[in-house]
């Protein structure tokens, strides 16, 4: 985050910890649409994996959102 804020910018801890949060998030789920491909024999992700991976881990309300 300091790369794309101004110099003068303060970043309170809490959104330090709600960015790293999310980025866990979407690996988490990134990862689970990564294993369902390899498992295919499949070398792209698109947003069905994303959408399946969601409702995997029980975020159906995310999943029903992105389609």
């Amino acid at each position: 985050m300091k790369k794309i804020m101004p110099q003068s910018a303060k970043i309170q801890e809490k959104q330090k910890r709600e960015s790293k949060f999310v980025s866990e998030f979407i690996c988490f789920v990134t990862g689970e649409a990564s294993d369902r491909c390899n498992r295919e024999n499949r070398k792209t992700v698109n947003k069905y994996d994303i959408c399946w991976a969601l409702s995997l881990l029980r975020f159906d309300n995310y999943s029903d959102a992105m389609l």
